[in-house]
């Protein structure tokens, strides 16, 4: 599935499938409130992908550049998710992981 990007705050758009061994990685253009809607064994696996839009950026306590840096949300707190997600000069998504079907 293709989605345009939108260009409003939060409202992250991309979308794609990868095939990644006995599991589809699907990145979810929804912020992290939104994984309230999805089933516990979904969001066990959720992961934050962040990238810089510059060549770095430091945001909670972490070092951030033009390339991916995927960090499980089981790892963050609630204040570091907030800060991540509420930086604009960080691109920042949902990526979850399910068993195939």
């Amino acid at each position: 599935m293709t989605r345009k990007k939108d260009a409003g705050a939060g409202a992250k758009t991309r979308e794609a499938d990868d095939q990644v061994g006995d599991t589809d990685a699907v990145d979810l253009a929804t912020s992290v409130a939104d994984l309230a809607t999805l089933p516990p064994e979904l969001r066990a696996t959720a992961v934050l992908v962040v990238k810089s839009k510059g060549d770095q950026r430091r945001r909670a306590g972490r070092s951030f550049t033009r390339e991916e840096t995927v960090i499980p949300l089981r790892d963050l707190s609630d204040a570091e998710i907030s800060a991540i997600e509420g930086d604009p000069a960080l691109i920042v998504y949902v990526r979850v992981t399910a068993p195939k079907r």
